[in-house]
C-alpha cells in the first residue's frame, strides 16, 4: 500500500515552482530531488553521477524531480542501471498531493524478457492496482533489459495517454491508455521490492506538451451479457463475514452505484481505495436479478483478492486468489477464472459479491450468459 510513504512525499509538493522550458537537465544533487528513502545516497556509479535509491520501506522508494513541479503534460527522460534480480523500477507521474492518487509504470527487474516485463497502473487512494490491468500491449509489455549498465527510459505524457520507451527513443515500447482524468501532478523516479536498489543519472525534463508518436487503443467492446453497473456498499472489516448466510451487523450499509468499465471491471479502490488503511478492506457489490419466472442462470465473474457469493442471503461461493494462492507463480491477476448457474426465483433475486482486498488491486466483475426473461437493477 503507498498511502503512507505518498503522505510523507507529497507534503511540500506546494512549494514546487517548476521551470516551463523545453527541456532541462538535473544536475544530481539533494538540491534537485524530494526523496522518501532513508538510505538514498549520491555517488558515482558506472563512471557518473548518480542517485542510488534502495527500494526499500513499505511503498518502496521516491524521488520527486522537484524543478519540474507539479505537471499534467510533459516528458521525463533518466538513464537507470541496476543488477539482475528482483526489482520495480520506474516512475509515478501526475502524483496527488490531496488525494494520494497518481500513474505508474515500471520496469520488472526479474522479469526480463516475459511478457510481463513492464506494466502500467493506475493508483487509487495509495492502493496499487496490478492485478486488474494486466492486457498486454497497453498495460503489459514484453522487455529484455541490459544488467548492470544504463539503460534510457522516457516517459511522455499528453491529455489522457502516456508513451513509454525504453532503450529505443523512436518507438514507444507502451502507449498507456491513462486511466485518471487528466490533473497537474508531481514526476518521480521509483524503486521498490529490490534487495539490491537501483541507480539513476542523466536525469532530464520538459514541460511542454509533447506531441506523441503511437496511437491510442481502441475502443473495448463490452462482452454480451456484462453487468455494466454494480451498487457498492460502505467498506466494512472481512472478519464479519462468517457462517453462511449474510451477517445482520452488515445489513444496514449505504450504498452508492458504480458504472463498470467497458470490460466489465469495476475499480473498487477508486471510490473505497483508502478505507483499505482504516481495516475497511470488504464492500458488498450487489445487483437486483428481476426474474419473468423461475429460471437458471450462469454467471461468469471475477474478483481480487477475496469473494464471498450470496444469493438471496445464502452464501453459494466462497473463494481466495490471492498472489500465490493457485501455484507459486500465480500472481493473482483478474479475471472470469469462475462460473456459478445461479437459481433464480420468479421476481427480484439478490445477487451480493463480497470483495475482499489485500493487496495489488481491489475488483470485481460480472458476466450472464443472457438476458432473456431477466431485468438488472
Amino acid at each position: 500500500m503507498l498511502k503512507r510513504t505518498f503522505t510523507v512525499l507529497v507534503s511540500s509538493l506546494a512549494m514546487l515552482s517548476g521551470h516551463h522550458v523545453a527541456a532541462e537537465a538535473v544536475a544530481m544533487n539533494p538540491e534537485n530531488f524530494q526523496i522518501v528513502d532513508e538510505e538514498h545516497r549520491f555517488e558515482k556509479h558506472l563512471g557518473r553521477d548518480a542517485l542510488f535509491l534502495s527500494g526499500k520501506g513499505e511503498a518502496g522508494s521516491f524521488a520527486v524531480v522537484k524543478g519540474m513541479g507539479e505537471q499534467q503534460d510533459g516528458t521525463l527522460e533518466f538513464d537507470v542501471a541496476f543488477p539482475k534480480g528482483h526489482a520495480f523500477v520506474g516512475s509515478v507521474f501526475r502524483l496527488q498531493s490531496n488525494l494520494v492518487n497518481g500513474e505508474m509504470v515500471y520496469l520488472r527487474a526479474h522479469q526480463s524478457g516475459h511478457p510481463d516485463a513492464s506494466q502500467y497502473m493506475p493508483i487509487y487512494g495509495g492502493q496499487e492496482a496490478w492485478q486488474l490491468y494486466t492486457t498486454q500491449g497497453h498495460y503489459a509489455r514484453r522487455m529484455s533489459y541490459d544488467f548492470d549498465q544504463w539503460m534510457h527510459v522516457k516517459i511522455a505524457v499528453a491529455d489522457g495517454l502516456g508513451e513509454f520507451y525504453v532503450k529505443d527513443m523512436k518507438t514507444p515500447k507502451m502507449v498507456m491508455p491513462l486511466d485518471h482524468t487528466p490533473k497537474a501532478g508531481a514526476w518521480t523516479l521509483y524503486a521498490a521490492i529490490t534487495p539490491h536498489g537501483a541507480h539513476y543519472s542523466n536525469v532530464s525534463y520538459s514541460t511542454e506538451k509533447p506531441v506523441l508518436n503511437g496511437t491510442g487503443p481502441k475502443p473495448v467492446k463490452t462482452p454480451a451479457g456484462t453487468i455494466t453497473r454494480w451498487h457498492l456498499s460502505d467498506a466494512f472489516a472481512e472478519k464479519y463475514l462468517k457462517g453462511a448466510q449474510l451477517p445482520e451487523a452488515i445489513k444496514n450499509l449505504k450504498w452508492t452505484t458504480s458504472k463498470a468499465e467497458a470490460s466489465g471491471l469495476v475499480h473498487i479502490s477508486k471510490t473505497h481505495g483508502a478505507s483499505v488503511l482504516e481495516g475497511k478492506n470488504t464492500v458488498l457489490a450487489k445487483v437486483i436479478l428481476t426474474a419473468k419466472e423461475d429460471m437458471v442462470k450462469r454467471l461468469d465473474f471475477g474478483f481480487s483478492d477475496r469473494v464471498k457469493v450470496y444469493l438471496n442471503g445464502q452464501l453459494l461461493f466462497s473463494a481466495n486468489d490471492m498472489e500465490g494462492t493457485r501455484d507459486a507463480r500465480f500472481l493473482g491477476t483478474m479475471g472470469y477464472f469462475d462460473a456459478l448457474y445461479l437459481a433464480l426465483k420468479k421476481g427480484d433475486n439478490e445477487l451480493l459479491l463480497a470483495v475482499s482486498e489485500i493487496y495489488g488491486g481491489w475488483g470485481v466483475q460480472g458476466k450472464l450468459e443472457n438476458f432473456e426473461g431477466l431485468e438488472v437493477k
